[in-house]
């Protein structure tokens, strides 16, 4: 019990020094920076009692010096006592004001495979814990593909290789995620396309193992 409250306690004294914030994020920037090889900036953090930590003004650069993403805010608070159960569980993930950038060839190369590389050898190991997270809000976002081999169509008819869309807001709860299966549950997905197009509604639930993928559940709204 002394271990328990002891823990987050130094967290709080430690991460609300502002000396100690700029020290983090200078050593998160260089290192995630030096990783992908592309500029990462953080603004700064905010850590609150007992465990949610903020990332506030992020951005990330592609290798061609755009913007790849901004997000104005990015928050988690996690329950540390679950951690001794083997249970990571979020209590709450938010995503506040996000912008992302995706440009693509007609080849299929985009702008943040240089992201997808770097990760995918990463090697997970026998990991033996069950994550879960009852809150996911990401809100007020915007999501804009180019195909850069395409021109855009004068028209405000709907052109799949250049897409813009805005107003999206998405809650969803990850019921559990382990090694061997995945079970989500989308309660709310709200969009509008430049075209005009507006997506009112969807939710569904989803079940992923390795032999099989059940959707159930589902409600669409235009």
């Amino acid at each position: 019990m002394v271990i328990i409250i002891a823990v987050p306690l130094s967290l709080t004294l430690l991460l609300s020094n502002r000396y100690i914030q700029n020290v983090l994020v200078d050593k998160a920037t260089a290192y995630i920076s030096e990783y992908l090889d592309t500029k990462v900036d953080i603004g700064y953090i905010e850590y609150k009692i007992p465990a949610t930590v903020a990332l506030n003004d992020v951005y990330v650069e592609d290798r061609s010096k755009d913007t790849l993403a901004y997000i104005k805010s990015l928050s988690a608070s996690v329950s540390i006592t679950k951690l001794f159960q083997k249970c990571i569980v979020i209590n709450g993930i938010g995503v506040d004001s996000a912008r992302f950038y995706l440009k693509a060839d007609s080849l299929g190369n985009t702008n943040m495979d240089f992201i997808v590389d770097n990760f995918k050898d990463a090697q997970i190991g026998d990991v033996d814990f069950t994550l879960k997270a009852p809150d996911i809000h990401i809100k007020g976002c915007k999501f804009k593909f180019d195909n850069t081999d395409t021109e855009p169509l004068s028209s405000r008819r709907f052109d799949p290789n250049h897409i813009v869309v805005d107003g999206v807001d998405i809650n969803f709860v990850l019921n559990y995620a382990s090694k061997d299966s995945i079970a989500a549950t989308l309660k709310h997905f709200t969009c509008k396309e430049k075209s005009g197009f507006i997506l009112s509604h969807i939710g569904t639930s989803v079940f992923v193992s390795k032999n099989r993928l059940v959707v159930s559940d589902l409600v669409v709204k235009m």
